[in-house]
């Protein structure tokens, strides 16, 4: 029985999981289809479904999601459009069913979920340069061709910064929702990795400050907010204050936070 759950959990659960993983900061259609292949494995799994449904409906949160997700299929009875009524209900059944097919993750080990950690970091870095350089193509910014464009209306900046920043960076992916993607990437190589040698370490600081400056380019000013008062929330409850260098990496948060962010609520 042990034999045939570890099969399953190290090859068939957990390349699905690694794959899902990495679409996350992709277009939202590679997001559905593995949510729904995710979905599918966990239904695979039938000697424990039981479990993982009563694991499921303890926490209230996902019972929250049931009531809005029945909600949504009452109110395709008064929806005048009901093909639009029925299409917003399947984009929302990967939501509902991803948190169950989520408690499979108690039979992952630590190793593996560092590994998904560092996939997601990995394909947040890699999207986010292909988004800046489809931008870069499609706005004129390595021809210099935007310079001769107008200037928008919708937006109180340049033709650059607005198409660069804070807006679709593809048909699917808007710059909000990215930027939340990058600042968990953020959160991650901060919190999640002990990082041992010299090289490592440069690597991970070389990645956070790479993300800091994209998500000021993403302008989501609500974002970068969240961001920093969550590290110095972090700072403030890791160390004990009785250095020097506690109080400079404390107040330089605060004073680098809070610039960015008026900066951006300006813009």
């Amino acid at each position: 029985m042990h034999n045939l759950k570890s099969t399953y959990t190290d090859y068939i659960l957990f390349p699905c999981l690694l794959l899902f993983t990495a679409s996350l900061p992709l277009p939202i259609a590679f997001n559905s289809i593995l949510s729904i292949l995710l979905f599918m494995v966990f239904l695979a799994d039938i000697r424990n479904l039981r479990n993982y449904t009563a694991s499921y409906l303890k926490s209230k949160r996902n019972i929250l999601l049931l009531i809005l997700f029945f909600s949504l299929i009452f109110s395709v009875i008064y929806s005048e459009d009901k093909k639009a009524a029925m299409k917003g209900i399947l984009t929302a059944l990967p939501l509902l069913s991803l948190p169950l097919a989520m408690t499979t993750l108690n039979n992952l080990s630590l190793r593996q979920i560092d590994i998904l950690k560092k996939v997601f970091v990995f394909s947040c870095l890699i999207t986010s340069l292909i988004y800046f350089v489809q931008t870069g193509i499609r706005i004129g910014l390595f021809d210099g061709s935007y310079k001769f464009k107008p200037v928008s209306l919708a937006y109180q900046s340049s033709y650059l910064v607005y198409n660069l920043t804070y807006h679709q960076l593809t048909p699917s992916i808007h710059a909000v929702f990215f930027s939340l993607y990058i600042a968990f990437a953020i959160l991650i190589l901060l919190l999640s990795f002990e990082w041992k040698t010299l090289l490592s370490k440069i690597l991970q600081i070389l990645m956070i400050i790479y993300f800091l400056l994209y998500l000021i380019l993403l302008t989501s000013a609500t974002i970068n907010f969240a961001l920093y008062s969550f590290i110095i929330s972090g700072v403030f409850l890791k160390y004990s204050f009785k250095k020097l260098s506690h109080y400079l990496l404390f107040f330089g948060f605060i004073i680098v936070g809070t610039a960015i962010t008026d900066y951006l609520l300006v813009l």
